[in-house]
């Protein structure tokens, strides 16, 4: 577990659990892999939607556009654990900076303390996109793609038999269930944003 503090032009994350026992870089590279399968479940549960929708009004696709569209699905998470894992920062720099706007936390070592350098190079700002602008359009999608699912689930329904009916009020609780997911991504991004601009210390 990670927490991210924003620190002038780079994010610090201050690592809690057993990494911090194994030294910075395993925490980094933890921190990397958490935040690599973070967007690639973003962009998997759009596709997943996406999938089911389609199928809804057209044959299902041939195997080989399914792997190519989950290849192209995976890109994003791919670019962004590359330009985090070659985007390391010195952990003593760090802890200064931290230590600078949180000079009362007197129980961080430097075996928690790892963090990109300077976020405003490609390599820390596709990360960053990817972490906190990249959920608002996931869930506006995602919740527009259900709408149209229910809709065409509604108008086959009447015609259905009871047994397959209840398969669909299945469905649409799963969807209903899936669909509120990104919404703790959202929530995640506000709180980072509180903290970003500096009234969570308020």
């Amino acid at each position: 577990m990670a927490r991210l503090v924003p620190v002038s032009a780079t994010t610090v994350q201050v690592s809690y659990g057993f990494c911090q026992f194994l030294g910075p870089t395993f925490c980094f590279v933890g921190c990397a892999l958490m935040f690599h399968f973070f967007i690639y479940s973003q962009y998997s549960l759009l596709l997943s939607f996406s999938y089911r929708y389609y199928i809804l009004k057209n044959p299902s696709p041939k195997q080989k556009s399914l792997i190519l569209f989950m290849f192209l699905t995976y890109i994003p998470a791919l670019l962004h654990v590359i330009c985090f894992l070659f985007n390391q920062a010195d952990s003593q720099l760090l802890l200064q900076l931290y230590l600078s706007i949180y000079p009362n936390d007197t129980t961080i070592t430097i075996n928690q303390i790892t963090g990109n350098n300077n976020t405003r190079q490609f390599t820390g700002l596709f990360p960053k996109f990817n972490m906190f602008f990249c959920p608002v359009p996931v869930v506006f999608s995602v919740v527009f793609i259900r709408w149209r699912i229910v809709k065409l689930l509604e108008k086959t329904a009447q015609h259905l038999r009871k047994e397959t009916k209840a398969l669909h009020r299945q469905l649409l609780t799963a969807l209903t269930l899936q669909a509120c997911l990104p919404i703790f991504f959202v929530i995640g991004l506000f709180m980072f944003g509180l903290e970003a601009s500096g009234k969570s210390e308020k």
